[in-house]
């Protein structure tokens, strides 16, 4: 569960990043 966790925040990082490139 705390595996899935930490996947499921670095994802969202993740997909922060991408945007925050994008604009």
């Amino acid at each position: 569960i705390l595996l899935k966790a930490a996947g499921a925040i670095k994802n969202q990082l993740s997909n922060c990043a991408k945007l925050n490139i994008v604009t």
